[in-house]
């Protein structure tokens, strides 16, 4: 089954007209794998990281800057995505933050091995599942009302997020939510130290990580903001429009705004 996705995408590598890449990990592994698709084609090739609704996400976040004692997890729940790490790092540190809680928001194939967890550390008053949220609008909601974000990605399982740029990592953002994550994704780098805290894959860590943003309002305040900003620059809008501006053949650009199905070139 590999093999035949590697061949379509080479396949579509050598015949589209422009293609978008995530992530510059990401395309710099396609070209090593494909070189002949990237010989000749420069222009073709371009960066499109995922986008966010930033503008409406933050109307409808919280503005209360209290101690961030809302911990928040989006996603499938799969042993690669480090859930089971913050559900440790969320036992050390309830003695410390009697009201320290956890919300996750997704479903996925481990999440009974989840569950079992908390149940287990005697953390069911501290942890909610709330299961997978179709709409957009009431998942940013939810997020809203968060403190802190958590993406513990295993680097020992997390094979496709190294090249990925994770959906869930922008809503964050969107949210203006300071993040505390592993360096698996590629976008950890531009966010650390400035609205994201990179800690390596343990709960200590994690940990560690999290009790420095809940004991220092003032960073966390800071981070948050941060947040707002960047997720203000990764507007859906404003990086689809961009990145149809840099196609070579101009014909092909056809504005977003009031566009009909049957309007799309063919």
């Amino acid at each position: 089954l590999e093999a035949c996705y590697r061949k379509i995408d080479e396949i579509v590598l050598c015949r589209v007209d422009a293609t978008w890449h995530l992530s510059r990990a990401m395309k710099g592994a396609r070209e090593l794998r494909f070189p002949g698709a990237f010989t000749g084609r420069g222009g073709r090739h371009q960066l499109v990281p995922v986008g966010v609704h930033a503008s409406r996400m933050r109307s409808v976040a919280r503005d209360c800057l209290d101690a961030p004692e809302r911990i928040v997890f989006l996603g499938n729940i799969l042993e690669a995505h480090g859930l089971g790490v913050v559900i440790e790092a969320l036992s050390i540190l309830c003695r410390e933050w009697p009201r320290l809680m956890l919300d996750i928001y997704g479903d996925g194939p481990d999440k009974n091995l989840v569950q079992a967890q908390v149940h287990s550390l005697a953390l069911s008053d501290r942890v909610t599942f709330h299961g997978y949220i179709e709409a957009d609008e009431v998942l940013e909601v939810e997020l809203g009302r968060g403190g802190i974000a958590v993406a513990m990605y295993a680097p020992h399982l997390s094979t496709f997020s190294r090249f990925a740029d994770p959906g869930k990592i922008k809503m964050y953002l969107g949210a203006g939510l300071p993040i505390v994550m592993t360096s698996i994704p590629p976008i950890a780098g531009d966010l650390d130290g400035d609205c994201a805290m990179i800690s390596s894959y343990s709960s200590e860590a994690c940990a560690t990580a999290i009790r420095t943003l809940l004991s220092n309002p003032e960073r966390y305040c800071q981070m948050r903001s941060r947040a707002f900003s960047v997720a203000s620059g990764l507007e859906w809008e404003t990086i689809t429009l961009a990145s149809l501006a840099q196609l070579s053949d101009a014909s092909a650009v056809v504005p977003l705004g009031g566009v009909r199905g049957d309007d799309w070139p063919s």
